[in-house]
């Protein structure tokens, strides 16, 4: 029948009827080859991209560990690079799977969380500069203590110094009180000498071997004269002058002896200058030495309340090295002892430094910077604690955004694929 009726067509149409359909078939099969071509080729696409994102989570992660371990200016560069280089690898997955693709969904909420990340970078940022700050202002009101404290101990030197100072000044004026004593008693023993020789012919003689002594005694004197007494300095040397003119004329009548004997008893109101002069430099002598005691007491004072203060600086400054290493409220209670600890001997040396107008001075150096420890310690403390909290919160948000149950959908798609 098939026979039939095909013999009713030529042979070309017979041809035709049986090699179109195998035409047709073939470039159905080659169609169909090229579309699988290119959706393979789009998958491949995915998947390479999908492990670029996977990839650049491992980076990110660790550049951000990194980042949370050493805060620093380089380490913050790098995790934000990082992060905008994952940004940039997911939008392009984003763009390759198209608005209906599978996974879309996932590399958006990826994408947001990247950028989510990227604000608590900075916020981390911004509490490690304000951390850094704050410790830097602790170490700045440390030295600042630690120049009072040099202070302290500089009064204390000076104190010291003027009690030496003050001492000798005492045993000068003993000093010169005993020449000045000595030199009234010579002279009293002088003019008693000379009168008991009786006539000028042993008179000389006895000048002539004294002169050389009274030379001596009116230099031992010329400085330890008080300031009143000094013109009495220069009649003494003017009287020895006199003397020596006079025994120089080697006369030996009762005239020229009666002009000595002149002469000669005016040694007697030195003498009692003199005398005068020792007993205000032996007043002198006894205040200065009472002043030197007194002195010797506030230095001593002084010096006991400056140790203190050095010990107490010194500790603190190990008190605040403990604190900036930890900083927390625990760390930071030692440091408040310590800083009233330092107010309080404060107080104390006050009572022991008579220059009132330096303790003034140091109190109101050392009392703010004191404050300042206690309120810029305070300060770090909430810092620290809330880059810790920031610090856990950006580390979760890192672990969940690189190994979150979404991207693993993403792995698993990739193995499909």
């Amino acid at each position: 029948m098939i026979d039939h009726i095909l013999s009713r067509f030529s042979i070309s149409t017979k041809v035709m009827a049986f090699v179109l359909p195998f035409v047709l078939s073939i470039t159905a099969v080659g169609l169909m080859g090229l579309y699988a071509s290119g959706l393979l080729q789009q998958r491949m696409e995915i998947s390479n991209g999908t492990m670029r994102s996977l990839n650049g989570f491992r980076t990110v992660n660790a550049a951000m560990t990194h980042f949370l371990a050493e805060t620093s200016d380089e380490t913050r560069t790098a995790v934000v690079s990082q992060l905008d280089a994952q940004q940039a690898t997911l939008k392009d997955n984003t763009a390759e799977i198209g608005a209906d693709g599978m996974g879309r969904n996932f590399l958006d909420e990826a994408i947001a969380g990247t950028g989510t990340i990227n604000q608590k970078i900075d916020a981390l940022w911004q509490l490690h500069q304000s951390e850094v700050q704050t410790a830097a202002a602790i170490q700045d009101h440390l030295k600042g203590l630690m120049a009072q404290q040099i202070r302290v101990g500089d009064e204390a030197q000076k104190l010291q110094r003027a009690v030496v100072s003050g001492e000798g000044d005492a045993k000068a004026a003993l000093r010169e009180a005993e020449r000045l004593a000595a030199a009234g008693t010579q002279l009293t023993e002088f003019t008693r000498g000379y009168f008991a020789a009786g006539l000028p012919e042993a008179q000389i003689p006895y000048l002539q071997k004294q002169l050389p002594e009274l030379v001596k005694t009116q230099r031992k004197i010329a400085n330890a004269l008080p300031a009143k007494l000094k013109p009495m300095g220069k009649e003494f040397q003017a009287a020895i002058g006199e003397l020596k003119t006079q025994i120089a004329t080697g006369d030996t009548s009762l005239d020229a002896g009666r002009a000595l004997g002149s002469i000669v008893a005016r040694f007697r109101g030195f003498a009692a200058t003199l005398e005068q002069g020792a007993k205000e430099k032996y007043a002198l002598s006894v205040e200065k030495f009472a002043a030197v005691e007194t002195g010797a007491v506030q230095a001593d004072d002084v010096q006991a309340g400056s140790r203190m203060l050095v010990a107490d600086v010194y500790d603190l400054r190990l008190v605040a090295a403990n604190f900036l290493t930890v900083k927390d409220d625990k760390a930071r209670e030692p440091l408040l002892r310590q800083i009233k600890l330092v107010g309080d001997n404060l107080t104390v040396l006050g009572g022991s430094i008579a220059d009132k107008a330096f303790y003034d001075s140091l109190t109101a150096a050392i009392q703010p910077l004191l404050a300042s420890l206690a309120t810029d310690s305070e300060a770090l403390v909430k810092t620290s604690s809330a880059r810790a909290e920031s610090f856990a919160d950006a580390s979760r948000e890192n672990a969940g955004l690189g190994w979150s149950e979404d991207v693993q959908v993403l792995w698993q798609h990739h193995r499909l694929t």
